[in-house]
């Protein structure tokens, strides 16, 4: 299933006790009742993808795992934690898939383009 993408947010954010600026992005995506906030912060070649899944009926998401997926292979995985996060440190730029399976269904983000 392929999740819908329903904001999207785009800026630059100062580093901590630093001058320097860093591109950064925010989508909240929704796949039936399970939504899907990801945020990413980008400065040089070196990227952070973060996230949350979160579920109307609110029942456990820990055992959730999420995978970034770049030409056809998995670069990174992350198991969900009790509340739903997950991190992805990511080195690579380009245009990859996230996908989010979780006990009851999987659902997928495409074309997803970090720079």
């Amino acid at each position: 299933m392929e999740a819908t993408l329903v904001l999207e947010s785009r800026g630059l954010a100062p580093q901590l006790r630093s001058t320097a600026f860093s591109a950064m992005w925010s989508r909240l995506y929704q796949a039936d009742d399970y939504v899907l906030d990801i945020s990413c912060r980008a400065q040089g070649r070196h990227s952070s993808l973060q996230g949350h899944v979160m579920r109307d009926s609110g029942l456990d998401l820990s055992s959730g795992q999420v995978t970034l997926i770049h030409r056809q292979e998995e670069l990174s995985s992350a198991t969900l934690d009790a509340f739903g996060q997950f991190q992805m440190d990511i080195n690579v730029p380009g245009r990859f898939e996230l996908r989010v399976d979780m006990a009851d269904r999987s659902f997928d983000v495409s074309d997803l383009r970090i720079e």
